[in-house]
């Protein structure tokens, strides 16, 4: 097993209000081997989705400042990953001043290994 080789990229963020999800996209300007990786990655979560193969080794988790773990994503339509908070999280990061994402992923096995939603706080 090799080690990781992380890939930070930025990250689109939209919000669905209704269901308390933050839903990340690759931004545009994300160079384009990143944009291949999260592809890579997304599919590798589908797959898994398929299969219920969801493991500690294949889940992205999204982390908030000063939380690890707050949601795990699952595959949306057009490589987007959803993250379904709790009220008590989606609170906090919605009100995040300047919030975006962080995408990491790994160039060793072409996977998702994280998001951090950010701000100005």
């Amino acid at each position: 097993m090799s080690l990781p080789r992380p890939l930070a990229a930025p990250g689109v963020l939209s919000i669905d209000p209704d269901t308390r999800t933050v839903i990340v996209r690759p931004a545009a300007d994300a160079d384009g081997y990143a944009k291949l990786l999260w592809r890579q990655g997304h599919a590798a979560l589908v797959k898994a989705e398929q299969t219920r193969g969801r493991s500690g080794s294949n889940t992205v988790w999204a982390h908030s400042p000063g939380h690890r773990q707050v949601a795990y994503a699952t595959p949306g339509q057009e490589a987007t990953l959803r993250f379904k908070l709790s009220p008590d999280d989606y609170r906090e990061i919605t009100n995040t001043p300047d919030l975006r994402a962080v995408v990491v992923v790994d160039r060793a096995t072409s996977r998702i290994l994280n998001v951090s939603f950010r701000g100005s706080r």
